[in-house]
C-alpha cells in the first residue's frame, strides 16, 4: 500500500479467463467515480455437467435480476468471489482488507457500503470462471456460502439495518435483506409444510393431489422459464445448456436443506474443489 504507482487492484481466481478489455472496463468506471465495481462473471464449462451448466444459468440469473436493475436504480451490486475492482483509497478508508468471515466477497460488499461506496456494476467487464461439476462439490461450497451469510448477518446485520434508518438509504435495507436471505427460505419452507398439511387434513384427497402438483409444476416450470429467458437474453445458444436450464429447478431446490443446515452449523472448513488446467471456454 506504500507504492504510489497503485491506483486500484482487481482480484481474479488463479483458473479465471479474462477478457481482454476487462481492465479498460474497470478503468472506464474509475475514471467515472466509482472506486468499487464488480464484473459480469461467466463460466468456463457450462456444458461440462448438469450441475457446471446449472452455476452457469444461475450467474446469468444473478447478473440479469440482481446486478442489472440495482444498476438501473444506482444501487450497490454484490461482491461475488472473482472479477472485481477497489481502488487504492477504499482499502485506505477501511483500514486495509479486514474480514473475519468464511465468505470474504459478501464481507467486502457491505464494509464498502458502509462506508459510503457506490458498487458498481460493470457487464462490459467480463470473467470466466469454472463452475463446480459434481452435487457434492457444490453442496459443500454453498454450506460455506451459507454460513458465511450468518457470519455476516451476526457481525454486520446490525450496522446494515442502523444505515438503512440513519441514511435513509435503499443500500443499508437491501445488504439487511440479502443477509436475511437464509432465514428467509428456511421460513418459506416452514410455512410451506404447515399450508400442505392443513390442505392434506381440510381437503378431500383429489383436491389436495391438484394442488400438489399444481406446486410441484410451478416449483419446476419458474426457474425452467428464468433458464430459458437467462440464456436468451445473454444470446447463447438454448440447445448446449439445456440441461443447466431443465436441473435449474434442482439447483434451487437443494439450496433449501443447505440453507436448514447452516442454520445450526457454526464451522465450515474450507474444501478444495478440484480444477482442470484449462484456458478454453466450452461452447
Amino acid at each position: 500500500m506504500k507504492r504510489d504507482d497503485i491506483d486500484a487492484f482487481v482480484v481474479f481466481d488463479a483458473d479465471n479467463i479474462v477478457d481482454d478489455q476487462f481492465l479498460k472496463e474497470m478503468n472506464k468506471a474509475i475514471v467515472a467515480g466509482d472506486h468499487v465495481a464488480m464484473g459480469l462473471r461467466d463460466s468456463k464449462n457450462p456444458t461440462e455437467t448438469y450441475m457446471s451448466s446449472a452455476y452457469s444459468v444461475f450467474y446469468m440469473a444473478v447478473n440479469i435480476f440482481y446486478n442489472q436493475p440495482r444498476r438501473a436504480l444506482g444501487m450497490n451490486s454484490l461482491i461475488s468471489g472473482t472479477g472485481f475492482m477497489f481502488t487504492k483509497d477504499v482499502i485506505k478508508k477501511l483500514g486495509g482488507w479486514e474480514t473475519y468471515t468464511i465468505t470474504e466477497d459478501v464481507e467486502f460488499t457491505i464494509q464498502a457500503s458502509l462506508i459510503g461506496e457506490h458498487i458498481a456494476f460493470v457487464p462490459t467487464a467480463v470473467i470466466y470462471d469454472e463452475q463446480p461439476t459434481t452435487l457434492s462439490q457444490s453442496w459443500h461450497q454453498r454450506i460455506r456460502w451459507s454460513v458465511g451469510s450468518q457470519q455476516n448477518l451476526k457481525l454486520h446485520g446490525k450496522d446494515t439495518l442502523k444505515d438503512a434508518f440513519e441514511q435513509k438509504g435503499r443500500d443499508g435495507f437491501d445488504m439487511f435483506i440479502m443477509l436475511l436471505a437464509t432465514h428467509m427460505q428456511v421460513m418459506t419452507v416452514i410455512a410451506s409444510a404447515i399450508g400442505l398439511f392443513t390442505m392434506f387434513l381440510t381437503l378431500r384427497f383429489e383436491y389436495f393431489l391438484l394442488n400438489m402438483v399444481g406446486l410441484l409444476a410451478g416449483a419446476f416450470l419458474f426457474p425452467t422459464i428464468v433458464g430459458f429467458f437467462a440464456i436468451k437474453y445473454r444470446k447463447q445458444e438454448i440447445r448446449p445448456m439445456l440441461k443447466g436450464i431443465l436441473t435449474f429447478w434442482f439447483f434451487l431446490l437443494t439450496w433449501m436443506p443447505i440453507h436448514v443446515i447452516a442454520l445450526f452449523k457454526k464451522r465450515v472448513t474450507w474444501r478444495e474443489i478440484a480444477h482442470k488446467p484449462t484456458n478454453e471456454i466450452q461452447e
